[in-house]
């Protein structure tokens, strides 16, 4: 298959085009932002906020109608729209629906009674349930939190467990505890303060509409009035369809990542100085940054993506968070996801790391510390090298974080050995592993545009020849939309909890391959 060089470079303008807006409207207030470069909405994340959202109100009435405009046909919702039903998701919708139309859902009761009842929804979901009457307290389920199995509710606010929680988990589950708590006991004094504690300075908890619905939930059953009110935070991030996404965006992500790879054609765009400006003022005390500024948690993933496109900006204002990177490395060479801190963002310190060792992380800051291939290199390189080529696995992969894809963790370490001169078994077994999950149309792993861009990146770099790479690069163009976004998918690299699908970063995905293609065919 031979590709016209033309309808490439028409490809990779239109996705330029779609960044460079894409930025442009991130660096707006959230009332007049377009929802074509948002996340998608989430049922789930809308029912939980139906739910503590004042009545009678038309945002109110604007979040019911777009629940029941994408109600599937067989009565239910799924975790996403066009996304087939669940019985966790359909439970908090009918919840929501009831709740404030008092009236009964038939079809949405009918699908959870043909999936086995409340019985069978998760402990999230029974938690919820019962602190809103409709579920027995004493027959929810016993809880867990992937591998951390949690206590009984009255254990759960202990030193031990606590310290195993990054920052999200905190909230979220002892959100939940203390409405299990109230629900079973009337009492959750020690959480409750807890929560008031930890709640930031916008009135959200962790800028997540789950989490802060969940929270303020708690704060209603236990009629105390919150620290900083969360509804007007709520009203603020809701989408103009009705709907709440799940969490409120990913815009220094998707700054810095867009910035990076535009900013060597579109540098004095008037936008890019904008994104520049917004990423210098956006930093916190220590020199972190959080995935929506300013007052989202510390990530040191977030933190690397930032420093890589205050650096392709020529940002004058990286020193801090170089040496913030730095410190947070782990003894073994990697960097984790999430550190502990102290204070309120953006007035915080970071503490001890606290999550797992990640591959991804670990990739996207020696990206971010590293801009040019090093000779000499530091001991901090050298020994995350050494962790990275020790974390493959036996097949030839490498293990991801947060994605429900391994495609994700294998294609970034291989372009990050690559970048710095490790060659020989490592980097052939990853190639071989990634070549094996390409498909008959010309895609990788789940078919998503997202995969198919990062292992065609990562195997373009390096030369590998066992792909259909003009199919793959096909692929990407059938998959683009006239506007430059690509299709959206749910079940590539990103977080399949939440099953959500951010267009910039899947743009950016998809532009970086069809450049890189572009430049190699001369």
């Amino acid at each position: 298959m031979s590709i016209e060089k033309s309808k490439i470079r028409t490809a990779i303008k239109k996705s330029q085009a779609f960044l460079l807006d894409g930025i442009e409207n991130h660096l707006l207030t959230n009332r007049q932002k377009q929802q074509k470069f948002l996340i998608n909405p989430s049922p789930l994340a809308t029912a939980l906020a139906i739910l503590v959202s004042k009545k009678n109100s038309k945002s109110l009435e604007n979040a019911i109608s777009w629940l029941r405009k994408i109600q599937n046909e067989d009565g239910g919702w799924g975790i996403a729209d066009n996304v087939p039903s669940d019985i966790n998701s359909t439970s908090l919708c009918l919840l929501a629906i009831e709740e404030t139309e008092k009236q009964i859902e038939e079809k949405a009761r009918m699908f959870i009674e043909e999936n086995g009842g409340f019985s069978k929804t998760e402990w999230f979901v029974q938690v919820i349930l019962s602190s809103l009457g409709k579920y027995p307290p004493d027959e929810i389920r016993t809880p867990s939190a992937g591998p951390i199995e949690l206590p009984p509710s009255e254990m759960r606010f202990t030193p031990l467990f606590y310290s195993k929680l990054y920052p999200y988990a905190k909230d979220l589950f002892f959100s939940l505890t203390a409405l299990e708590m109230l629900t079973k006991y009337k009492n959750a004094d020690k959480i409750l303060r807890f929560l008031e504690i930890v709640q930031g300075l916008d009135g959200s908890w962790k800028q997540d509409i789950i989490i802060t619905s969940i929270a303020t939930l708690a704060v209603q059953r236990s009629k105390i009035n919150p620290r900083i009110n969360p509804y007007q935070w709520l009203s603020e991030v809701q989408y103009p369809d009705g709907s709440w996404p799940a969490f409120n965006q990913m815009i220094c992500w998707d700054i810095g990542l867009a910035s990076s790879i535009l900013a060597n054609k579109f540098l004095q765009d008037e936008r890019l100085q904008r994104a520049r400006e917004y990423l210098e003022n956006g930093m916190y005390m220590d020199g972190s940054f959080g995935m929506t500024l300013p007052y989202s948690v510390p990530d040191i993933d977030d933190t690397a993506v930032a420093l890589i496109g205050l650096k392709n900006l020529h940002s004058e204002k990286t020193l801090q968070t170089v040496l913030y990177l730095k410190s947070m490395q782990n003894m073994d060479g990697s960097w984790s996801t999430f550190p502990e801190y102290y204070g309120s963002p953006p007035y915080c310190v970071s503490g001890k790391v606290v999550h797992l060792p990640s591959t991804d992380v670990t990739c996207h800051v020696l990206k971010a510390l590293c801009n040019e291939p090093i000779t000499n290199k530091e001991p901090f390189v050298e020994s995350a090298l050494n962790w990275l080529v020790s974390a493959q696995n036996k097949e030839g992969s490498w293990e991801t974080t947060w994605f429900n894809s391994n495609i994700y963790a294998t294609s970034e370490a291989i372009i990050t050995l690559h970048k710095f001169g490790i060659k020989g078994e490592n980097i052939s077994r990853g190639l071989e592993w990634l070549s094996d999950r390409q498909r008959s149309n010309g895609s990788f792993g789940n078919g998503t545009v997202e995969e198919t861009s990062l292992a065609l990146t990562a195997l373009m770099i390096c030369s590998f020849d066992k792909v259909d790479v003009d199919s793959a690069i096909q692929f990407l163009l059938n998959e683009q939309n006239s506007d430059g976004s690509f299709s959206p998918s749910y079940s590539g690299v990103y977080f399949l909890l939440f099953y959500y699908n951010d267009p910039i970063y899947s743009a950016c995905l998809g532009l970086n391959a069809l450049e890189l293609y572009y430049k190699m065919k001369g």
